[in-house]
């Protein structure tokens, strides 16, 4: 099945599918017309779907959009947002499997984020309950974020079910064109077995596939480890520091790593 069976020749959507794998891939394909990290009116979805189909009915595409998870919207009506995005139905790499972390995985993701409290000799950012509770609750976002763009991702190993690590990314920060990930923990008995390099690679790739022109990261300068790790995974564009009055690796400041994509 392709898209463009459904689209005309300047790539405008000319007939609503019957076939439900049909219709959930062009509701995705009319939810990439949206920008990431901002919020639409009502007016303006209807707008950009009449810019983008011909038969006019932008009530039902805005309906399959939302029903199909392309596109979310607050109860009132009053926000939407670009919806799908990844892990949006779950990725697998060789060992793992991606996918947005739930309810059921509290205990889970407790256990990762507990086991990686030595971290906090490095980050100067303690592994505590409010710290949990917060990424818990989806608060912990940059500044000026919004709940809505913020993602919080599972890793689960596929030979035993158990989480693997966590992954929290935030769409269009700093700017519009980048992805960052706020945060990834392997859990120790994970560590240094390429789990982490097999989730970068599929972020990277879904990345790609997603139109960002690049993806950013802070790593606290006392992290050695963690520096090498991601400068290993490509990204290796410095970008700002962020110091704390000290200078050396003994410093608790950051700095922003990006990968050109």
């Amino acid at each position: 099945m392709t898209v463009n069976n459904y689209l005309n020749k300047e790539g405008k959507i000319k007939v609503w599918p019957s076939r439900q794998e049909a219709k959930l891939a062009v509701a995705r394909h009319l939810g990439n017309r949206f920008d990431t990290g901002r919020f639409y009116t009502e007016k303006e979805v209807n707008r950009i779907i009449d810019e983008n189909h011909t038969f006019n009915d932008y009530f039902l595409l805005r309906r399959e959009m939302i029903d199909r998870g392309a596109m979310r919207r607050t109860q009132d009506g009053a926000r939407y947002w670009r919806g799908g995005l990844w892990p949006r139905d779950g990725a697998e790499t060789e060992r793992l499997r991606i996918r947005t972390a739930e309810e059921g995985d509290r205990s889970g993701i407790a256990d990762v984020h507990r086991a990686c409290a030595y971290m906090a000799d490095w980050t100067g950012c303690p592994h505590d309950e409010a710290g949990l509770n917060a990424l818990l609750a989806n608060t912990d976002l940059p500044p000026g974020g919004s709940p809505e763009f913020s993602h919080l991702a599972v890793l689960e190993d596929k030979a035993s079910g158990r989480l693997a690590g966590i992954a929290q990314y935030y769409t269009a920060w700093p700017e519009a064109n980048c992805i960052w990930i706020g945060l990834m923990l392997i859990h120790p008995k994970y560590q240094k077995q390429g789990f982490g390099g097999e989730f970068v690679q599929a972020f990277v790739a879904e990345s790609k596939r997603q139109a960002y022109a690049r993806a950013g990261l802070g790593v606290a300068l006392r992290n050695q480890p963690a520096m090498k790790f991601w400068v290993k995974s490509g990204f290796d564009r410095i970008g700002k520091v962020t110091a704390d009055g000290e200078a050396g690796p003994g410093s608790l400041g950051t700095m922003g790593l990006y990968l050109t994509l």
